[in-house]
């Protein structure tokens, strides 16, 4: 999507348009943008879950399940 961004503004004389043509940055943008969705939506979306009780059950054996 990124990529697609420098395409449409390639040919405007905006500075920094250039660096979107590296692969490093685009890369290092998208994990930047990836991080700060899970950051916003993470919580909510884990309260779902355990709303909708879609996970695992933890059984305490003791120390006899540890043998």
């Amino acid at each position: 999507m990124i990529y697609y961004l420098y395409d449409i503004l390639k040919d405007s004389n905006l500075p920094g348009v250039g660096l979107l043509n590296y692969i490093t940055f685009r890369a290092m943008i998208a994990a930047i943008i990836a991080m700060v969705i899970t950051m916003i939506f993470g919580k909510k979306f884990i309260a779902y879950l355990q709303k909708k009780q879609i996970g695992e059950t933890i059984r305490d054996l003791g120390l006899e399940g540890q043998l």
